[in-house]
């Protein structure tokens, strides 16, 4: 292994890199640990570090904690199988640029039985199709209308689901109203009528969006 393959593992990422990565790769913990000392790597979470030379990526966050749960795989292995590790709920909401939820935690659909120690990191399982997921800005996300299904089942407030749909629409991004609207008989009893949800969050449009 040459330093000029644990650049090049670093450019196809954006810079980020895994310690399993370079390992595969290579590289021992004391290199790995050294390269960081001397400030050629910056840590962004355990195991898994930015290299100096990189660009700005305010998605760099996010992609650490989603490489944080196969850090053995590289992106193109992790992109050639999407459904290990999905953002969902409101991390694909934030994701899409949709809506007004705040997120505390990354949170990602995942297979059964893999689980994050980390305490910034939620996993949940819930059978998807290649229909529920879509690749957004390098990640693997679920689709607006996935994701508008998630936000019910939490269950987010209309208003906040509302925003979210709002903001799909202006985007243009698609939705399928009726995979909602079959959503919103499920969940929505627990705060609203099927018919009031449906009006505070496919009809009305929500104060603040223009």
């Amino acid at each position: 292994m040459s330093y000029r393959d644990f650049l090049s593992l670093c450019s196809r990422q954006g810079g980020i890199v895994t310690t399993a990565q370079a390992r595969r790769i290579g590289l021992s913990t004391d290199q790995i640990l050294s390269l960081s000392r001397r400030g050629d790597l910056r840590r962004l979470r355990r195991g898994v570090y930015v290299h100096e030379a990189a660009p700005f990526d305010y998605l760099e966050d996010v992609k650490a904690a989603w490489l944080s749960l196969y850090p053995h795989m590289t992106m193109s292995e992790r992109l050639a199988g999407p459904e290990l590790g999905v953002l969902r709920a409101e991390s694909a909401a934030e994701h899409l640029e949709i809506g007004d939820l705040v997120v505390h935690k990354h949170s990602f659909f995942v297979p059964a039985g893999k689980k994050s120690r980390a305490c910034d990191i939620e996993t949940r399982t819930s059978p998807l199709t290649t229909d529920d997921i879509t690749i957004v800005k390098g990640l693997p996300v679920t689709t607006p209308t996935r994701t508008i299904v998630d936000l019910l089942e939490e269950p987010y407030e209309p208003e906040h689901v509302g925003a979210a749909v709002w903001d799909a629409r202006d985007r243009g991004l698609e939705l399928d109203v009726e995979t909602i609207r079959r959503a919103l008989t499920r969940y929505a009893s627990g705060y609203l009528s099927a018919e009031a949800a449906e009006y505070f969050i496919l009809t009305r449009r929500p104060p603040g969006i223009a």
